[in-house]
């Protein structure tokens, strides 16, 4: 059974891949879930926290971007619960990594 994840317009998750194919330099990325893609149906949406934040408070000098996912293809965004799983498994290439499912609300 999958882990489930809930994706909370405005709520924080974040991004982990490795830089390495040894899986053994890990990195992270803040994100804001936004919601479905306008554009694209099968697709959602993240915002890269600085942005968030410098819009929110009106700053014009920090870069906004999103990100889009496809729904069914996510796998790498996580929340700050799963975050502490992730950091805590052990990694390396014969590791498969966890697995979830997501609930678009």
């Amino acid at each position: 059974m999958k882990d489930v994840i809930e994706l909370r317009k405005g709520e924080t998750y974040f991004h982990v891949a490795f830089f390495d194919k040894e899986l053994s330099i890990p990195t992270n990325k803040t994100y804001i879930y936004v919601g479905e893609d306008e554009e694209n149906d099968s697709h959602v949406l993240f915002m890269n926290a600085e942005g968030f934040v410098a819009e929110k408070e009106g700053i014009k000098d920090i870069e906004t971007y999103y990100i889009s996912y496809e729904k069914n293809n996510i796998n790498t965004i996580v929340d700050k619960e799963h975050l502490i799983e992730r950091i805590k498994e052990e990694h390396s290439p014969q590791q498969v990594a966890t697995e979830y499912e997501y609930k678009f609300l």
